[in-house]
């Protein structure tokens, strides 16, 4: 019986760019309060992986930065 081979690396979830664009639509600032909100819904949403690692923080607030209205 032939089975498909799975590969050793687990898959990395999606990173949620379209609900990030949403929370930085009209946004130019935020605070410590608004992060933690931010990150908790995002948990809340199933995007665990990245809010509950520094490196996935990290790349949250990478591409809040690089995409916020200047």
């Amino acid at each position: 019986m032939a089975t498909k081979s799975r590969s050793a690396t687990p898959k990395v979830p999606r990173m949620p760019k379209k609900e990030l664009q949403a929370w930085l639509k009209g946004r130019t600032t935020w605070d410590h309060q608004e992060w933690l909100a931010l990150l908790a819904d995002l948990s809340a949403k199933g995007f665990g992986h990245w809010t509950e690692s520094d490196e996935g923080r990290c790349a949250i607030g990478e591409f809040l930065e690089a995409n916020r209205a200047k």
